[in-house]
This record gives C-alpha cells, sequence and structure tokens, in this order.
C-alpha cells in the first residue's frame, strides 16, 4: 500500500525545519533536491537564531599542519567542539625554503581572514570553504605577531576590504625601535590596494579583536599617551575613535583588551590595587553609556590581563586570562572554571553562515544573480 505523505508549505520546511538545522547537516541536505539546494544555497538563507562561535589557536603559527584539529567554543553555552583546517597537503601553497607560517589575520560576517605563506585566504569555517584574494609576500617574512590587520565590511558599496599594517624595525641614531609601515587597504570587489592615515599606536595582539558594526576594533594610543578605541571605517575608508569610558582616570592601567558581551564593546580596566573592573558600552559610540558590569578584587583575576569574549546563557562571562588560558566565571556563583589551557592563545569570533567567500568578491547585483546557484 502507497503511503502518502502531507503536503508541507514551503514556508514550514523553511522557518521551522531548515533554519534551525546544524550547517553541517544543511551542507549534506542540499543533495535532496533542486528545491531544497536553492533555498539552502541563497545567500538570503538565515538561521533561527544567530550561532557565534570563537576559534581558538595562536594568532600565529610557525609551522603550520594542515592535520591539527582547532577547538571551537560555542558561545550560547560554552561547549567546546573541534574543527579541522580546510587546507589539505596536496593544495598547501608553496612555502619556499622556510616552514609554512599561518596567521590569523581578521574575522566579520562569518569570514575569517587568513595567510598561509604569502597567499591570504576568505575562509568560512562552518562550510570550510576558501578562496585566495590576493598574495602579500611581506607576511611571509614577518615572525613575529606584530601585523594590524582586519576584514572589515563596506555596507554602503557591499564591499570586503582588508586592512593591513606590517611592523618594522628601523634603527634612528643609536636606537632600534619599531613602527607600522603604512597601512594599506585592499577591496575585494575593485580588486586593488589603497593607502590610508593611521594616526595613532597600536600594541601587538594576538587575537582579531571585537567586530561590531562590520568594524574590528583595537585599543590604541594617541601620540600624547591616552588610550582610545579605533576602528577602520570602510564605508569612508578612514580610521575613527569609539570614546574610552571617563572612570578610566581613576585606574591605573588597561588590564587585558577589548571584547564584545551580548553585543556591547567591553572592556577590562585594572585600578591600581591590582582589582579587576569590566566595563561594556551599552550604546555604541556614546561615551556616558559605559556601565561597570562586574568587579573583581580578589583573586583569581587580581593583577592579571584579561579579554573579554562572550556570555552564555548560564550567565558564564567566557575571558581569555594572560592569553594563556580561556575561563568560564559564573557572575551568580562568583566561580571560575578552565575550558582551554594553551600557551600564546589567540581568538576569533564568527557567525554560523552558508555563503561561499568566493561570493564576496562580486558585487551585490552579481550576487542576486548567483544567489540560486
Amino acid at each position: 500500500m502507497e503511503v502518502q505523505l502531507p503536503n508541507i508549505p514551503d514556508e514550514i520546511i523553511l522557518r521551522y525545519i531548515l533554519s534551525q538545522l546544524p550547517a553541517k547537516s544543511l551542507l549534506r541536505f542540499r543533495c535532496i533536491c533542486k528545491r531544497w539546494c536553492g533555498w539552502i544555497s541563497d545567500p538570503q538563507f538565515k538561521f533561527w537564531s544567530e550561532r557565534r562561535r570563537i576559534l581558538v589557536l595562536p594568532k600565529v603559527e610557525k609551522k603550520f599542519r594542515h592535520s591539527v584539529y582547532i577547538p571551537c567554543i560555542d558561545q550560547e553555552d560554552g561547549s567546546v567542539k573541534r574543527i579541522s583546517f580546510p587546507w589539505r597537503k596536496k593544495k598547501l601553497p608553496a612555502s619556499g625554503r622556510g616552514p609554512l607560517l599561518f596567521r590569523l589575520l581578521g574575522s566579520c560576517n562569518g569570514f575569517l581572514l587568513a595567510s598561509l605563506g604569502s597567499s591570504v585566504f576568505l575562509w568560512n569555517p562552518s562550510t570550510r570553504a576558501t578562496v585566495e584574494v590576493f598574495k602579500y609576500k611581506n607576511l611571509a617574512l614577518c615572525y613575529d605577531d606584530h601585523v594590524m590587520s582586519a576584514l572589515c565590511y563596506d555596507s554602503s558599496t557591499d564591499d570586503y576590504k582588508v586592512v593591513i599594517g606590517l611592523m618594522e624595525h628601523v634603527q634612528i641614531y643609536d636606537y632600534v625601535c619599531d613602527r607600522l609601515t603604512p597601512i594599506k587597504f585592499y577591496s575585494l570587489q575593485k580588486k586593488c590596494w589603497a593607502q590610508v592615515e593611521l594616526g595613532y599606536v597600536v600594541p601587538a595582539n594576538r587575537d582579531c579583536g571585537p567586530v561590531l558594526n562590520g568594524n574590528q576594533h583595537w585599543l590604541a594610543l594617541k601620540w600624547h599617551g591616552i588610550h582610545t578605541v579605533i576602528y577602520f571605517d570602510g564605508n569612508c575608508d578612514k580610521f575613527s575613535e569609539v570614546p574610552f569610558p571617563e572612570q578610566y582616570q581613576e585606574y591605573a592601567k588597561v588590564g587585558g583588551g577589548l571584547g564584545e558581551l551580548d553585543g556591547c564593546l567591553a572592556l577590562a580596566l585594572c585600578d591600581k590595587a591590582g582589582g579587576i573592573e569590566l566595563w561594556v558600552m551599552k550604546d555604541y559610540g556614546v561615551k556616558e553609556s559605559w556601565t561597570s558590569f562586574f568587579k573583581c578584587l580578589d583573586s583569581p583575576f587580581r593583577s592579571v590581563q584579561l579579554y573579554p569574549l562572550c556570555i552564555t546563557k548560564e550567565g558564564e562571562v567566557l575571558m581569555v586570562k594572560n592569553l594563556k588560558e580561556i575561563v568560564a566565571y559564573s557572575l551568580e556563583k562568583k566561580l571560575v572554571r578552565s575550558i582551554i589551557t594553551k600557551d600564546g592563545i589567540g581568538v576569533a569570533s564568527y557567525v554560523e553562515t552558508l555563503v561561499s567567500p568566493a561570493k564576496t568578491r562580486r558585487g551585490r547585483k552579481q550576487r542576486e544573480l548567483d544567489g540560486k546557484i
């Protein structure tokens, strides 16, 4: 006897079934039929809820190994999974005489910007898809983490832009010091370079920095030694400032780096007694909206460097501690647990997406035409 399957409306399939599946399952389900393949491959396809992940690995890996699995933290519950690099041994770019240097350069809209040797790639960790966007030979020669880089989104032209500045050693009279080379940015759509004025001192960091409104943010110093937060505005191709909290003058120093908590810019400050206080900017760009999130005067956060990452649904704040450990701090129980221990931790946050990185190099109209492929 033939069984008659119920006729389920397309809206129900899309909204209540496909949009709630993990990315790995959706990639397999594209093979079920042409209609499903079109839905899932459409750039407008969205998950039921935003799924954020944190990739944990050294920002600079001096000897790349394609077989290594990378820890990946689910921001919703703090669970740790493992994903693999998308590059296979046979497809790795040539490394020349030395080891192949891997470097994380930025993150935006679900894509990671990474380099292998002198080749710079866009990588979608949700689908493992990659595309080489350009070559930058000086990256292969720079063996430390003194690189200022970012992946930014220009909403006015629907274009992605790569920002790169390298630290170089220069001798001034009898002194050797470091300075950034001229900052350049590359348009993926126009396939051309342009130079931009920085006007700030940016300390070396091991993480990619928080991304808000499609722009990556850095801690920086003005030339007279005052701290500030800067970002590269892809819409006008220049660096802009986000005001520092007014209360900063009461603290001895910045107690770590920038982060993002519930969509807000976050910053750790260290007082003169060694206590750490975490601040969040409730209203982006408004100086008066900086609010104290929590304060810890005693161990385990006394006189340490903290980099806030996210808040889980259980009310735990995930943070990088001293660039060697990722910890979860319970706001309710005031307890700390270790999640990952790794020397020289670098992190990059991303949102799950099924969009191919190859489509970032096309304009909006062209991508709309390609969307059903």
